[in-house]
C-alpha cells in the first residue's frame, strides 16, 4: 500500500475503525491497493470492517473483484452481501465463476451458497 495511504492510516485506529473504507475509496487508490487492504482486514480478523467495506458505494469492477475474493477466501457473509449486486452467472477474464473458485479452494459453505444462488 502506497505511502499516501500509510500516512493517512496512521491517523485512525485500524483495529476497530470503519473509516478505512472511506479513506481508501476517497483517496483514489487503485484497485490493487484496495484489495491489499481487504486482505489485511481478512487476515486481521476484521470481519466488521470487511462487511462495512462491501456496503459502501463501489464501482461494479470492485464489486466483481470483491465477490471473487470472497469466493476464494471463504467469506460467506461477504459473498451474501455482494450477491445482491452481481449476476449469478458472473465470470472472470478466464471464464471462472465464483462457484468454481469456492470449489477449487475447498469452501463447501460457499459452494452450497453459489449453487442456491444459481437456482433462484
Amino acid at each position: 500500500i502506497n505511502a499516501e495511504y500509510m500516512g493517512a492510516a496512521k491517523c485512525i485506529d485500524l483495529r476497530s475503525s470503519t473509516q478505512l473504507p472511506e479513506l481508501l475509496l476517497l483517496s483514489g487508490l487503485d484497485h490493487d491497493n484496495i484489495l491489499a487492504a481487504l486482505r489485511w482486514a481478512h487476515t486481521a480478523g476484521q470481519n466488521g470492517l470487511l462487511l462495512h467495506l462491501v456496503h459502501t458505494e463501489l464501482d461494479q469492477e470492485l464489486v466483481h473483484l470483491f465477490y471473487f475474493w470472497a469466493a476464494k477466501n471463504g467469506h460467506l457473509e461477504m459473498a451474501e452481501v455482494l450477491a445482491l449486486r452481481v449476476e449469478p452467472t458472473l465470470t472472470d477474464a478466464d471464464g471462472n465463476t465464483p462457484l468454481m473458485m469456492a470449489a477449487e479452494h475447498g469452501h463447501k459453505e460457499l459452494v452450497d451458497f453459489f449453487l442456491r444462488m444459481r437456482a433462484i
